[in-house]
């Protein structure tokens, strides 16, 4: 999946993965983050709600969001158990769901292989456009991630 996004200044959004139709599909599922990290709103978060982060599962490897306004590129590649996200093409996750055991009763979407693909919206403006979605074979390697 590959996508622009753009989020306003204390913006907050996400994207869905492998959400059954219904529950929290953070949760039931998993949700890729986007928020204006540079908001003081978000100053004390948790890296694992940073944008590019498996939302309250693996914090993005650095901070590689742009400014609030400004159009932005993400790219997730799910195989299996594996994901990986580039945010502004840089990879900052690139995990297996199977490391987080620990983590499966609070975030059962960790098992989870297929599902719906969901954007998300906090009530505040958010546009997303460029949404291009295609099934890898398995010997495609992504040179972006």
């Amino acid at each position: 999946l590959s996508l622009e996004f753009r989020i306003p200044p204390g913006g907050n959004s996400g994207v869905f993965l492998r959400t059954p139709h219904d529950g929290n599909p953070a949760y039931q599922g998993l949700e890729i983050q986007i928020l204006d990290d540079q908001a003081e709103k978000w100053s004390e978060l948790r890296p694992e709600q940073y944008t590019g982060s498996i939302y309250d599962v693996q914090a993005p490897s650095e901070r590689a969001a742009g400014k609030a306004g400004e159009w932005q590129r993400m790219v997730i590649e799910c195989r299996g158990s594996r994901v990986r996200v580039a945010v502004n093409s840089q990879k900052v996750i690139d995990t297996d769901m199977s490391f987080y055991p620990y983590k499966v009763d609070t975030h059962p979407g960790l098992t989870r292989r297929s599902g719906y693909i969901g954007l998300q919206n906090h009530g505040g403006k958010v546009e997303f456009r460029n949404i291009r979605l295609r099934p890898l074979p398995p010997e495609v390697v992504r040179k972006d991630l």
